[in-house]
């Protein structure tokens, strides 16, 4: 019997109730993807959201495959933000949509801009 895998490529977009977005600033560790940029929280469990509301699509180089990634918008929620992987994520920030931080990376900015603007899907490739 083959176990299916755990969903990958997802991402919750928190936005509280006066239109801010959650975003995390990564560790400068060379060792982790996109050190020292912001960004939206990534992992297994944002999979499991029931509303999918943008899709990405990215590659890595030239005849790459393309990765997917799925954004969900979350508008509830229970618990405080806090640092659990000190050596990965620095802080956690709540950032309006118009003066969100620099560098973020580029597909949390383009999923921000992506489902500010009503689209469902954006594409960009992975630089």
């Amino acid at each position: 019997m083959t176990v299916p895998e755990e969903p990958r490529g997802a991402a919750a977009l928190l936005v509280d109730s006066r239109g801010r977005y959650l975003l995390h600033l990564r560790d400068a560790n060379k060792r982790i993807c996109d050190p020292g940029t912001w960004s939206i929280t990534v992992g297994t469990a944002t999979a499991r959201s029931r509303r999918r509301d943008h899709f990405d699509a990215a590659t890595d180089g030239p005849g790459d495959q393309p990765g997917t990634g799925f954004v969900f918008r979350a508008r509830r929620w229970t618990g405080t933000p806090e640092v659990r992987e000190p050596d990965r994520c620095v802080s956690w920030d709540w950032w309006p949509a118009d003066a969100l931080p620099e560098p973020v990376v580029p597909y949390a900015r383009t999923a921000i801009e992506g489902i500010r603007a009503g689209r469902l899907y954006s594409e960009i490739g992975r630089e």
